[in-house]
C-alpha cells in the first residue's frame, strides 16, 4: 500500500513538472510564484487550471492557476472552524 502511495506521488510531481514546463505562445515558461516559507502538498489540473496545495507557516492554502498564462486565478486560505 506504501509503495502505490509513493507511485502516485512521484507520478504526480512528473506530471506537473512536465505541464509546468511547457512553454506558452510566447515561448516563455509559466512561472508560479509560492508563498513565502510554502511547501508544495498536492497538485491537480482541471480544466484549463491547475489547483496548488501548500502548506505554509500560516496554515494551508490553496492557489488556483491558470495554466495558459500562470495567473493566479483564485487563492484559498484554508482556516479551522471556530
Amino acid at each position: 500500500m506504501g509503495v502505490l502511495i509513493v507511485l502516485g506521488v512521484v507520478g504526480l510531481g512528473v506530471t506537473v513538472a512536465q505541464r509546468l514546463s511547457r512553454v506558452d505562445g510566447d515561448g516563455a515558461p509559466v512561472r508560479v510564484t509560492m508563498p513565502a516559507g510554502a511547501s508544495l502538498v498536492q497538485a491537480v489540473p482541471g480544466d484549463g487550471v491547475l489547483s496548488l496545495q501548500f502548506e505554509t507557516p500560516l496554515g494551508p492554502r490553496v492557489l488556483v492557476v491558470d495554466i495558459a498564462s500562470g495567473r493566479v486565478v483564485r487563492e484559498l486560505v484554508l482556516e479551522p472552524a471556530p
